[in-house]
């Protein structure tokens, strides 16, 4: 009598990970950005002071209700590649520069990864695109597939299994 192991559940696990990250992926948002993709859309500042630039992220919500008061902010990048690292590493890439503007793309990983493509001028941002890519929920979902797939493999294995005993067994 021959026995699967644990080819067949970790096989068929694999298999619908695969299918569930990419059922579960949404479209990119390209217009109306709601309060809630506005709160995820990241934004790369360039501050500079004494020790030189500094860069950190900040969200659409904050850049567009940025008081002016405060002291300004170019939201221009001054380097076309950028890692911000605020214990998560953010990966920010400068697409196209037309002096006057960037087309921005800012790699946000955290409890979700986000891909946040923007114009950047001196003194505003102009949001462009936003794409959930993957969400710590997708993680809690293959860990609770884990069980219904490893049933599922245990009866294939077992009707496989009788099947071929009673085949024995008739011969």
């Amino acid at each position: 009598m021959r026995r699967t192991g644990c080819a067949l559940p970790l096989g068929m696990w694999l298999v619908a990970i695969v299918i569930m990250f990419f059922v579960t992926r949404t479209a990119p948002v390209t217009s109306e950005f709601d309060k809630r993709t506005a709160r995820l859309f990241s934004i790369a500042v360039a501050e500079k002071s004494v020790e030189g630039i500094k860069y950190k992220r900040t969200g659409l919500t904050t850049a567009q209700d940025r008081d002016p008061a405060l002291p300004p902010v170019d939201y221009r990048l001054p380097e076309t590649q950028i890692t911000i690292d605020e214990g998560d590493i953010h990966c920010v890439t400068v697409l196209e520069d037309h002096r006057e503007w960037q087309l921005i793309e800012f790699r946000y990983n955290n409890t979700y990864m986000g891909k946040s493509v923007y114009r950047a001028y001196a003194d505003r941002v102009e949001p462009v695109s936003f794409q959930m890519i993957a969400h710590v929920g997708q993680a809690m979902m293959a860990m609770l597939l884990i069980v219904p797939v490893y049933i599922t493999a245990w009866l294939i294995t077992s009707i496989r299994n009788r099947r071929a005993a009673a085949s024995a067994r008739s011969q």
